[in-house]
């Protein structure tokens, strides 16, 4: 991955973005950990991770968490 950012959601709208040199260091189960205290603490309803790699310069979305009902 050359860059990425988490991006959190509510109701449709990006609320707060995270850039990736604030996490990559983390394993999934840390990272799962700050994922859901921020969304705890924003009430966001889905995040995102967008990523760029090499040669794919739009970005590819990954959900991380989406809001269960």
């Amino acid at each position: 991955m050359l860059a990425g950012e988490l991006r959190f959601y509510k109701n449709g709208k990006i609320i707060k973005t995270i850039d990736s040199e604030e996490y990559d260091k983390l394993n999934a189960e840390a990272l799962k950990a700050f994922v859901d205290n921020l969304v705890g603490d924003l009430a966001a309803d889905k995040v995102i991770e967008n990523c760029i790699y090499h040669n794919s310069h739009s970005g590819v979305n990954t959900a991380i968490f989406l809001a269960e009902g």
